[in-house]
C-alpha cells in the first residue's frame, strides 16, 4: 500500500466510490431527473422551470417573449436529448501534489460521480491514472472508479509529478477517432501547462473539461504568518520566513488568476472543489462539466458533417 495521503484516502476509498455513486443515482430519479438538468448534446424541448433546475440552462431570449396567465415572464428550461456512446477519457491526477490534505479523496469522488454519468448515458471510457507510472484502462464506466482505487492502492506507482502537456498526447493515443478529456488534477501546474494541454487538444478536435481539487490553503492564506513551502515533487524550498508567507500569498493570488484566466480565454469547462465536502456540494457542476466536455467533441463532429 502506498505511503503519505495515498494511504490515508486508500482506507476510505471504497466508501468514497459508493457514496459518489449513490449520490449520483440520486440525481437520476424525482421531479427534476438528470435529462432535465442537461446531460446529453441535442436539444429535446422546453418546460417551466422549476425548483432545484440549473440556471444555466434557462433560455432566456425565449423567456422573455413567453407571459404566463398572472403577466408574469415564464422561466423556459432547455431540456435535451442524452446522445449516447460518446468516448470519453477520465483522468486522475495522482501526483505527490494531489496527497496534501482531502485533494486526492475529493478527486477519487469526482472521478466516481462523473464515472456514474458516463454509464447513464452509455459511453465509452478509458481510465488515465497520472503521476509515478501512467496507466490507462479501457473500461465500462461502472467499473472504473474501483479500478482506479485498485491502481492507487494496489498495482500502481502514484506520486511524481504531471506535465500536462504531455497528457494530451497520451490521451489522444488512446482513441482513434475524437473524443473528449476530463482531468481531475490541482492547481500545482504552471499556467502555460493548462495552455498547452487546451491548444493540443483543441488541435485534434477533443473536448476538454478540467475539474479542480483544492486544498483550503490554496484558495486563500490567514492574513500573517511565517512558512516553509518545499515542492513535494523536486524537493525544492520556495519560500520561507514572515518574508515568505507575504510573497506565498501574491503568488497563490497571481497564480489562480493566471490559472483560470488561462482556462477562460481557451473556453475550457472547469469547476473548482475544495475537500470531501466541498466536492459533494459541487455535484451539479459537475454534471455540467461532464456534458460541457462531451459537447466539446460533438460540436467538432456535427460542424465537419455539416461541412461534408
Amino acid at each position: 500500500m502506498p505511503e503519505g495521503g495515498a494511504r490515508r484516502v486508500c482506507q476510505e476509498a471504497v466508501a468514497i466510490v459508493e457514496m459518489a455513486r449513490v449520490h449520483a443515482d440520486s440525481l437520476a430519479v424525482g421531479v427534476t431527473p438528470i435529462r432535465a438538468r442537461g446531460i446529453g448534446l441535442e436539444w429535446d424541448d422546453y418546460r417551466d422551470y422549476q425548483p432545484g433546475d440549473d440556471f444555466r440552462l434557462i433560455d432566456w431570449r425565449l423567456s422573455s417573449r413567453s407571459i404566463g396567465s398572472d403577466g408574469r415572464m415564464r422561466l423556459l428550461v432547455r431540456e435535451r436529448r442524452a446522445e449516447r456512446q460518446l468516448e470519453v477519457v477520465l483522468a486522475l491526477d495522482a501526483s505527490l501534489s494531489m496527497e496534501f490534505g482531502e485533494k486526492l479523496h475529493a478527486a477519487l469522488y469526482a472521478l466516481s460521480f462523473m464515472a456514474s454519468l458516463a454509464s447513464w448515458l452509455g459511453d465509452v471510457t478509458t481510465l488515465l491514472i497520472l503521476g509515478g507510472r501512467p496507466t490507462a484502462l479501457r473500461l465500462p464506466p461502472s467499473e472504473l472508479a474501483l479500478a482506479a482505487v485498485r491502481e492507487l492502492c494496489e498495482t500502481s506507482e502514484p506520486g511524481g509529478a504531471v506535465d500536462l502537456r504531455q497528457v494530451a498526447r497520451t490521451a489522444a493515443s488512446l482513441s482513434r477517432r475524437r473524443a473528449s478529456l476530463v482531468l481531475i488534477t490541482d492547481l500545482a501546474h504552471d499556467p502555460g501547462e493548462f495552455e498547452g494541454l487546451a491548444s493540443a487538444l483543441s488541435a485534434v478536435g477533443w473536448g476538454l473539461g478540467v475539474a479542480i481539487s483544492s486544498h483550503p490553503s490554496e484558495v486563500s492564506l490567514p492574513q500573517g504568518g511565517t512558512a516553509e513551502l518545499v515542492d513535494p515533487e523536486d524537493g525544492s524550498v520556495l519560500v520561507e520566513g514572515v518574508e515568505g508567507w507575504r510573497l506565498l500569498s501574491e503568488r497563490l493570488s497571481r497564480h489562480r488568476a493566471e490559472v483560470f484566466a488561462t482556462l477562460r480565454r481557451w473556453a475550457v469547462p472547469h469547476v473548482e472543489f475544495v475537500g470531501l465536502g466541498g466536492c459533494r456540494s459541487a455535484a451539479t457542476d459537475l454534471a455540467w462539466l461532464y456534458r460541457s466536455a462531451r459537447e466539446g467533441a460533438g460540436r467538432v463532429e456535427a460542424a465537419q458533417a455539416a461541412r461534408a
